[in-house]
């Protein structure tokens, strides 16, 4: 467990337009050479604040998630949940400091989210971002967990500037935190969120990216904002048709889960490979509420699925492998490919 404390009084306005100062317990008189941590993004009443610097016992530069007092939830002595996407951050640490919930993670080594909000046209860069961002989703809510309160400032990019991370993740680990008003979905407002409600939170990301600013006011609730291809132009009308149903007041007219929402990116970001643009085309927005294949096993298969197993493997740990699967039609070749959806979903793939 790392040892250290946070100045209570750090974490209140102003000094959240400074930066933090991570002290030694062991050690009083070091604490004026203490390593300073820069703040990258905090809420002006001091609920939460997003960190970057050195930390005590952690080698690596880190990302420190912080929550002040009266953030709400139960807090838990351990360390979370284990998730193992390249676009959800790796916990190292968790400390209750000085009262504030600490979530210390890898730094993946990029700038905020926010930052590329309606800097540029979205038609290429944003699609690889928002598959990703969805494939991290499908994993989160494959393990069963719901985030329920994603904002830009949730996610950082990486290094290479081509993965959005989500390190924010205090509201999985700890379970009960109520949401903002400005970054929850209608039906929070009455009750808890669940996997759709993340689906909506994600379509107002995107939202912003696309036009510069957010989908719509607080108020009412019930009210639908201008499309984005209506706002700039720049905006594929394919891709606006998608994020403008990722908003969808009611759950049910949004796609049943983050397995749906990625195949249609994964066809959009086909379409722009293949025609250099984005038409409108039917969403597939009731995809994941059919039963999948893969939820019924291949009978006697167990040998080829095998093969399929080991070629997953292979290539998660960064061989090149292709597998050919041939046969008359009928015999169950696409039930059989449909039982890697979930494996490669978890493992970070992607899946279409």
């Amino acid at each position: 467990m790392i040892r250290a404390a946070i100045r209570a009084d750090d974490f209140a306005p102003p000094a959240m337009n400074g930066s933090l100062v991570a002290m030694s317990e062991t050690r009083p008189e070091d604490r004026g050479n203490a390593p300073r941590l820069d703040t990258i993004s905090a809420d002006p009443h001091g609920a939460w604040s997003l960190l970057r610097g050195p930390w005590r016992g952690v080698d690596r530069r880190v990302v420190l998630v912080a929550r002040g007092p009266d953030a709400g939830g139960d807090w838990a002595p351990d360390g979370g949940p284990r998730l193992d996407h390249p676009g959800l951050g790796r916990i190292v640490a968790r400390e209750l400091l000085s009262g504030h919930d600490v979530l210390v993670l890898e730094d993946p080594g990029g700038v905020s989210l926010a930052t590329l909000r309606g800097t540029r046209s979205p038609t290429s860069w944003l699609l690889p971002l928002a598959i990703d961002m969805a494939s991290a989703l499908a994993s989160l809510h494959s393990g069963g967990h719901v985030h329920g309160r994603l904002r830009l400032e949730s996610y950082l990019l990486d290094a290479s500037g081509d993965r959005a991370v989500l390190v924010d993740l205090l509201p999985i680990a700890r379970p009960g935190v109520d949401a903002w008003a400005h970054a929850r979905a209608p039906e929070q407002a009455h009750g808890p969120a669940d996997a759709r409600s993340d689906l909506y939170l994600l379509g107002a990301i995107l939202y912003e990216l696309c036009v510069g600013r957010p989908a719509a006011p607080a108020e009412p609730r019930d009210a639908l904002p201008a499309p984005p291809h209506e706002r700039d132009p720049r905006v594929p009308e394919g891709l606006s048709n998608l994020v403008m149903a990722l908003l969808a007041v009611d759950p049910r007219d949004r796609y049943a889960d983050a397995e749906a929402l990625l195949r249609d990116l994964t066809h959009a970001r086909r379409l722009l490979d293949e025609h250099g643009r984005i038409p409108p085309f039917e969403l597939a927005l009731r995809a994941g509420v059919r039963a999948h294949p893969a939820s019924v096993a291949p009978v006697g298969r167990a040998a080829e699925r095998s093969v399929l197993d080991d070629a997953l493997a292979r290539v998660a740990a960064g061989e090149c492998r292709r597998v050919d699967l041939v046969g008359p039609g009928g015999i169950g070749k696409t039930t059989l490919v449909e039982t890697l959806r979930g494996p490669t979903l978890a493992r970070g793939g992607c899946f279409c």
